[in-house]
């Protein structure tokens, strides 16, 4: 009768402290889906902007562009575009008051193949893959929310991947703002 007791005591304890752990993660997740939405409809943000050579060494086959949003002095976004051979790459990475990331929203789009010519259908785009990368305020990735599949899937370490450029990108995007005032 105590094992029957210890063991509902113990399953008790494990289920409130995960079902706490979820409401809290979905609080937080609320909470980064409205900072967001906020940046993105912030009309008062400077933009900076930089092609191609201006921030890569090597081009991507179809070009790219920087976009940094500005708070004052504040990076609240950086829009990152990247044109490829097989279609196109776009990464939102958002910043909370601190400079961190604390969002990320990657789109694939691609260019169909065509199998009647074996190639390519350039003149249009397809959306193959849509990524939402939620952070706590530590920094810690908390969520991922994934759909579809990119033309070349990447390795399980990716979320790393797409955060390793970012400060570099802010820190030149900042000198720029600098320059123009």
């Amino acid at each position: 009768m105590i094992s029957i007791l210890k063991s509902f005591v113990c399953f008790t304890l494990i289920f409130t402290v995960l079902a706490g752990y979820g409401q809290k993660k979905d609080s937080v997740i609320k909470s980064i889906r409205r900072l967001y939405k906020q940046i993105n409809t912030d009309s008062s943000l400077k933009t900076v902007k930089l092609e191609n050579e201006q921030f890569l060494q090597q081009l991507p086959d179809g070009g790219a562009s920087l976009k940094g949003f500005f708070c004052g002095d504040s990076i609240r976004k950086i829009h990152l575009w990247t044109g490829l051979s097989f279609g196109v790459r776009q990464y939102d990475y958002y910043f909370n008051h601190n400079g961190k990331v604390f969002f990320i929203y990657e789109t694939e789009k691609d260019f169909p193949y065509n199998s009647k010519t074996g190639s390519l259908n350039y003149t249009k785009l397809t959306p193959a893959f849509e990524g939402r990368y939620y952070f706590d305020d530590n920094g810690h990735l908390i969520e991922t929310k994934n759909t579809g599949q990119r033309r070349f899937d990447t390795h399980a370490g990716y979320t790393k991947d797409i955060l390793s450029g970012i400060n570099l990108y802010a820190k030149l995007l900042l000198s720029h703002l600098k320059k123009e005032k």
